[in-house]
């Protein structure tokens, strides 16, 4: 398989956590056929910029939300409309690169708050509803 840097992938786009110094690098593999092969790289921003993980993901709900970049990424959190998934950096850490432990590595919640019909969330909060 081709690297990252070369003209097989494409950038779809990034995230700072500003608050864990962390990167999350968003890219797609460009095959002849039209893929929705999505890779994820986390990076911790340090003089060595450690890679915590580089995978590929198989989840469905989680390329949907990655690939909108409609998502805020604060303090280990994805949020993302009433859904927020909880990055588990310490784990990622201890396990480099185990692409197998991605159901640890992301913990996901779906309808974090009980909304009522017709309720939404201020806009620019970490978690915003449509």
């Amino acid at each position: 398989m081709a690297t990252e840097n070369s003209p097989d992938y494409d950038y779809v786009s990034f995230k700072v956590d500003r608050s864990q110094g962390i990167m999350m690098l968003l890219s797609k593999y460009i095959e002849k056929d039209v893929s929705n092969r999505l890779f994820l790289k986390v990076i911790r921003l340090n003089d060595n910029k450690d890679t915590l993980l580089h995978c590929e993901i198989y989840d469905a709900q989680m390329k949907g939300i990655f690939i909108s970049g409609e998502y805020t990424l604060v303090d280990g959190h994805v949020y993302f409309n009433n859904n927020a998934i909880k990055l588990r950096y310490d784990l990622m850490e201890k396990y480099p690169n185990r692409t197998d432990l991605q159901p640890l590595f992301f913990n996901q919640y779906t309808d974090v708050l009980n909304l009522r019909e017709g309720e939404t969330l201020k806009t620019n909060c970490p978690i915003d509803s449509p």
